[in-house]
């Protein structure tokens, strides 16, 4: 297990670990709701659909959250770190729309939403997909020096 586990809350290890772990999924999620703020006029022309970009900020979302997860809970698993990292990415993306309601020139949309969870699942499947491969390969991995397809002896 990592040594983060037992370092007390404000040790120098536990603060750099917070900086590159967590403090960027926080920031990212000041500038999601700072660019959902802004008047359309202000915000940079694309030439993709509104969903699409939707769905790549909240995939974004879910990798920087699942860091965030995984440094803060390291004992829980990697299914436990990633329900928690795709249902904080929704409920974000859910908090933005409601955020969007009281803002005159901005408007809430239940599809924003729903992008806004795609991308969280689709990352989440990803990440799931590439650790588990990982795992596997490493776990069949041979232990001694040699190839596993040689012959013994």
């Amino acid at each position: 297990m990592s040594q983060r586990v037992t370092d007390p809350p404000s040790s120098p290890s536990r603060l750099r670990g917070f900086a590159v772990h967590v403090l960027p999924a926080l920031i990212y999620v000041v500038a999601i709701f700072y660019g959902g703020s802004l008047t359309s006029a202000k915000l940079p022309r694309v030439e993709v659909s509104d969903k699409l970009v939707h769905l790549l900020a909240f995939a974004i979302l879910q990798l920087l959250a699942f860091r965030a997860v995984r440094f803060e809970w390291p004992r829980q698993g990697l299914k436990w770190h990633l329900v928690v990292s795709m249902i904080s990415a929704s409920t974000i993306g859910a908090a933005l729309e409601i955020y969007q309601l009281f803002i005159k020139y901005r408007s809430a949309e239940v599809l924003d939403w729903v992008a806004d969870t795609v991308g969280a699942l689709i990352a989440g499947g990803i990440v799931f997909l590439v650790l588990r491969g990982a795992k596997a390969e490493q776990a069949s991995a041979p232990l001694s020096g040699r190839d596993s397809t040689e012959p013994a002896g």
